[in-house]
């Protein structure tokens, strides 16, 4: 609720400084009555209807109004409409969504199928089991790709490189 007065008091102060700078003329825009549209609901349902009728949770029906702040991203979309780089970007993206999906995709059944292999490989290495265990190794091994889970994630710090070191090392030290 703090927040929502806080942006509120941030919308009606550019709104103020629209009309400061440009006067009324600035209501020829659409975008400038949308965006004085928002802050009159807004200031209505936040401090009005809040200050005559209590708290809002008593007001069914005139909650719906409060969906229609959902439009405020209407402001961000205008945005992007203006700058014609930051849109080719926001296209570009878009359209190449589906090769991104694909490929994390595929990155995700690799790491599934290693992940797999490793469990497999490390639960039943000599150093992990019987009579040569090195506890060192069997610690690292069962820490790190003890369940199906800890080996995906294991092997998703080898993709991204964060702290490879910390989990390759003492497995490469007792098994060269």
């Amino acid at each position: 609720s703090i927040l929502e007065s806080v942006f509120l008091s941030i919308y009606m102060t550019e709104l103020a400084m629209r009309f400061v700078a440009f006067g009324s003329a600035c209501l020829a825009d659409s975008w400038v009555v949308f965006d004085l549209f928002l802050v009159v609901k807004g200031v209505t349902t936040q401090w009005i209807l809040k200050l005559f009728l209590g708290p809002m949770d008593e007001v069914g029906p005139l909650m719906v109004l409060r969906t229609v702040r959902l439009m405020r991203l209407a402001k961000t979309v205008r945005l992007l409409i203006k700058f014609k780089e930051l849109w080719m970007l926001v296209q570009g993206l878009l359209s190449s969504a589906a090769t991104m999906i694909y490929t994390l995709l595929l990155l995700f059944v690799i790491i599934y199928m290693f992940a797999c292999l490793g469990m497999e490989l490390l639960a039943e290495h000599p150093k992990s089991v019987g009579p040569d265990a090195v506890p060192d190794f069997a610690a690292a091994a069962n820490e790190y790709f003890g369940s199906l889970p800890t080996a995906v994630l294991t092997l998703m710090q080898f993709v991204i490189l964060d702290n490879v070191v910390t989990i390759y090392l003492p497995l490469a030290r007792q098994d060269p």
